[in-house]
C-alpha cells in the first residue's frame, strides 16, 4: 500500500513471548501454591475456613481479570476486591490462630499478582513502537463501530471529526453483519493509504492484520 504509514503498539516486543508465557504460568503456579497451603492447613481445622480460603483466591483471580479488562468505576471496584480478599483471609485465619499460614499465602498471592503484571506489562514509555515518517495520507479510511466502548463513537462525534479531516468513514451498524475484513480489503484495493479503526479489540486486530499484509514493515 504505497505511502501508507503502519504504526502498531506492540506491547510485547521488549520481552519474548516465551518468557511472558513462563511468567504467566508462574503466576498461576503461585496462586495454586497459595490455595494448596490454605487448603492443606485449614482443612484440619474447619471446612468453612477451607471454603472461605477458596472463595478468597477465586476473588483475587476474578478481581485481577476485571481490573485488567475494564476501565472506570468497575476497574477500581475490582482493585478493591483484589486488596480486600487477602485482608479478609488474614483476618479469618488469624481468628483461628493460623496467622503464619495466611501471611505466607497472601505473600504468594502478591508474588503471583506481580508476576502476572510483569507478563502483561507493555514496558511503559520505552515500549512505544518506532514510527517511520510518512507523507500526509491522501485517502484515509476509518472503520467505526458505534456500539463499541459504550457508544464512544457517537458520544465524542468521531465520525464528524474524521470527515472534517477528509477521511472516509464506514460505520458498522448493519443492517445485518458487516464483514470488517472485506471492508478493509476493499478500501485498500480502492487506494486507501491509511487504515484506522474505532472498535473493540477483535475489530482492531482484524484491521491491523490487513494493514500489515497490505504494507509489510
Amino acid at each position: 500500500m504505497p505511502g501508507c504509514t503502519t504504526r502498531f503498539l506492540w506491547g510485547w516486543h521488549l520481552m519474548s513471548t516465551k518468557t511472558r508465557r513462563w511468567l504467566a504460568r508462574a503466576s498461576f503456579a503461585l496462586l495454586f501454591a497459595a490455595a494448596a497451603l490454605l487448603l492443606a492447613v485449614a482443612g484440619w481445622r474447619s471446612l468453612g475456613l477451607v471454603a472461605f480460603a477458596v472463595i478468597g483466591v477465586c476473588a483475587v483471580l476474578a478481581g485481577g481479570y476485571w481490573f485488567l479488562a475494564n476501565r472506570g468505576v468497575l476497574r477500581w471496584l475490582a482493585l478493591v476486591l483484589v486488596i480486600a480478599a487477602p485482608v479478609l483471609i488474614l483476618v479469618a485465619f488469624a481468628w483461628h490462630h493460623l496467622v503464619w499460614v495466611a501471611v505466607v499465602a497472601v505473600a504468594l498471592m502478591v508474588a503471583a499478582a506481580g508476576t502476572a503484571r510483569t507478563a502483561l506489562n507493555g514496558g511503559g514509555q520505552d515500549a512505544a513502537i518506532p514510527a517511520r515518517p510518512a507523507a500526509r495520507p491522501q485517502r484515509p479510511f476509518l472503520i467505526m463501530n458505534p456500539r463499541s466502548g459504550g457508544g464512544k463513537v457517537t458520544k465524542f462525534g468521531l465520525k464528524d471529526k474524521a470527515e472534517k479531516l477528509e477521511a472516509q468513514v464506514a460505520l458498522l451498524q448493519g443492517p445485518g453483519t458487516v464483514d470488517v475484513a472485506a471492508l478493509a480489503r476493499q478500501a485498500v484495493a480502492d487506494g486507501a493509504d491509511l487504515l484506522g479503526v474505532a472498535g473493540g479489540d477483535g475489530t482492531q486486530a482484524l484491521v491491523a492484520g490487513i494493514a500489515v499484509r497490505s504494507h509489510p514493515m
